[in-house]
């Protein structure tokens, strides 16, 4: 039978009691003295539950101990190896750059080895519930993925690299590059090419603007390289698919290489200021003549019949001023006009008692991308003084050589043209450094090559090169720049725009916002020489500038509003459709550090493509500052 008193018995009144002995005291007859200390049966429960979450806690927190740990452990075997990866492929292009294929070969296989290891450590059940987590999830995923892209890259690439290292010692032989050879070379770059697409699109996903923990900058840095290897790639075998038709592979080919100088902007770069003549036969190329747009002429009838819209957006000086065929996007457009222009003058003088040359093409070429050039042809010395290397060229060219001799230094542009040219084609540093300086160019938009001869021509279109900016595929909108000041002050001028499509009352919007400021003071404007400064002749003070602004809608859309510093623009404007995309055209004046802002708004066509992806970019007029120009547009409809 139960006791009703026993604390230990569940069913008695006073369960969950018990006696506790306190102190010493002894009664008479020896018993402790005992006092009973009542506690009730809910504070015991509480006590054993308080009890059983703090031996889950410990558990739960030796678990996450563990977890953290191993991701720990993991983590550092995991950057170890993707580091040894990067490493690895630093090796491999020196050894394509000296053509050495069992130095390739041994790189390549530990590049491949460290990304499949980097993979593996990354591809486990605690890396993808880790990426889960706040804070630290965003960029453990996104490790996670550079090193899926790593894996997938090398572990595709060994073969074509130790391929191409093999092909490329015999690129250049007797001063001519081999057309067989450069056919050779096609067939691994191509797959190079195919395994860096399939490697960016691993990491296509990735906002490397918001990585934030400890090691995200090297995980950007690792990112945006795979990134670059597929844009270069991709351009390389579009260039080995055109060079040998353009190296006179199946004849003579003459070229009209213009160079665009970046210090007086023009909407595909810089102004047209020199040209050279190159004959290609067989692989052979040859620099048959020189000169500056003065030679061309400046003045003389029109050599095309322009359009309305393009008369009202630009004159009619892009058919008759060789300076300014550039005020317009369209590189074949220009191509043409400078091609026609260039005949017209110099098509009979530049080789007397031969025929008339006339033109397969035309190569547009700006003074930033000859800088990426040099990385891979090495340092040449002018013969004016200056050496020029590819840190300080465009500094020298652009900005140093007006200060030490006004306009005189335009000769400096054909010195510099010339002294590469020669070292190009004779003994360059590394060819792959070359080519990627090339393809490096081709992806800013500051190398083009457009084709006159109809076989040469559709062999460019088949190719995918130098695209058509004004076609309805073409970039969304576009913002150029065009130097009416009649100066060299652009050298100073910076530019950024932004963009986004939002839904208005049931329509769809683009707006965007371009930036514009000089990096020089007024006072240190004022001070330049009066050819930088462009001496006031066009109305424009000395050490301001004043630049047209033309921001081109996509097609079929409406040009709804334009604003400068935030009052809409009514007079000083020009509107009107290029190529059915409406435009709008203003003058902004720019003194000093100031910002001044362009806002511009389109209503967009119905049926136009939504989506992050499909809203595609806004193309802007390359500039002095090395890097893409294409931003992309944020599609805030959903």
């Amino acid at each position: 039978m139960s006791d009703p008193h026993d604390p230990f018995d569940p069913s008695s009144p006073d369960a969950g009691e018990r006696l506790d002995p306190v102190g010493d005291d002894r009664r008479a007859d020896g018993e402790y003295v005992r006092v009973r200390v009542r506690r009730t049966n809910h504070a015991f429960l509480r006590a054993r539950r308080r009890r059983r979450v703090l031996r889950l806690l410990i558990g739960a927190g030796a678990v996450v101990a563990l977890v953290v740990g191993v991701l720990g452990y993991d983590g550092y075997r995991l950057y170890q190896s993707l580091h040894r990866t990067q490493a690895a492929s630093a090796v491999v292009a020196d050894a394509l750059g000296a053509g050495d294929q069992s130095a390739a070969a041994q790189a390549g296989r530990i590049m491949a080895d460290s990304a499949t290891d980097a993979h593996r450590r990354s591809d486990h059940l605690w890396w993808r519930l880790a990426a889960h987590l706040p804070f630290v999830g965003t960029e453990i995923t996104a490790t996670r993925d550079l090193s899926a892209a790593a894996d997938t890259l090398a572990g595709s690439s060994v073969r074509p690299l130790v391929d191409a290292a093999g092909v490329l010692p015999g690129l250049v032989r007797d001063g001519r590059l081999d057309v067989p050879t450069l056919r050779r070379l096609e067939r691994p770059i191509v797959d190079l090419g195919t395994a860096a697409d399939a490697a960016a699109a691993e990491v296509a996903d990735v906002r490397t603007d918001e990585l934030a923990g400890p090691g995200s900058g090297a995980i950007a840095g690792m990112i945006e390289q795979v990134r670059a290897a597929s844009s270069a790639l991709g351009a390389g075998g579009q260039t080995l698919r055109v060079l040998p038709a353009m190296l006179g592979g199946s004849g003579t080919r003459h070229y009209l290489l213009v160079v665009e100088n970046n210090a007086e902007i023009r909407s595909t770069g810089g102004l047209p200021g020199s040209w050279a003549l190159l004959t290609v036969r067989d692989g052979r190329i040859g620099l048959d003549g020189q000169g500056s747009a003065g030679d061309v002429g400046m003045d003389g009838p029109p050599v095309a019949r322009l359009s309305a819209a393009e008369r009202r957006l630009f004159t009619g000086l892009p058919a008759t001023d060789f300076r300014d065929t550039a005020f317009t996007p369209d590189a074949d457009r220009a191509a043409r006009l400078q091609a026609l222009l260039w005949e017209r003058s110099q098509g009979t003088t530049v080789r007397p008692g031969e025929p008339p040359v006339r033109l397969d093409g035309v190569v547009q070429i700006d003074t930033v991308a000859l800088s990426y050039l040099l990385r891979g042809v090495g340092p040449v010395r002018l013969l004016s003084g200056p050496t020029l290397t590819e840190d300080d060229a465009v500094a020298t060219l652009l900005s140093r050589s007006y200060a030490r001799l006004g306009g005189a230094s335009d000769r400096l542009f054909r010195e510099a043209t010339e002294a590469a040219f020669q070292r190009l084609v004779t003994r360059p540093v590394s060819l792959l450094d070359v080519v990627t300086g090339l393809a490096r160019a081709e992806r800013e938009d500051r190398l083009r090559v457009v084709g006159l001869a109809p076989d040469l021509r559709r062999t460019l279109d088949r190719a995918g090169v130098t695209p058509d900016l004004l076609a309805a595929d073409g970039p969304t909108a576009l913002v150029t720049l065009d130097d009416n000041t009649g100066s060299k002050m652009s050298y100073y001028l910076r530019r950024g725009t932004t963009a986004q499509v939002t839904c208005e009352d049931g329509r769809r919007v683009l707006t965007g916002y371009t930036r514009l400021s000089q990096t020089i003071t007024d006072v240190r404007a004022r001070r330049l020489d009066p050819y930088v400064t462009g001496a006031g002749l066009y109305g424009v003070e000395p050490g301001q500038q004043r630049v047209a602004v033309r921001v081109y809608g996509p097609p079929g859309a409406t040009l709804e509003r334009v604003e400068l510093d935030g009052a809409e623009v009514t007079d000083s404007i020009v509107r009107t459709r290029l190529d059915r995309r409406p435009v709008a055209s203003l003058p902004v004046l720019l003194r000093g550090p100031r910002d001044v802002l362009v806002a511009w708004r389109f209503r967009l066509p119905a049926g136009f493509p939504q989506g992050a992806d499909a809203v595609g970019q806004v193309w802007q007029t390359p500039s002095v500052v090395p890097g893409p120009g294409r931003v992309a547009i944020d599609d805030r409809c959903g």
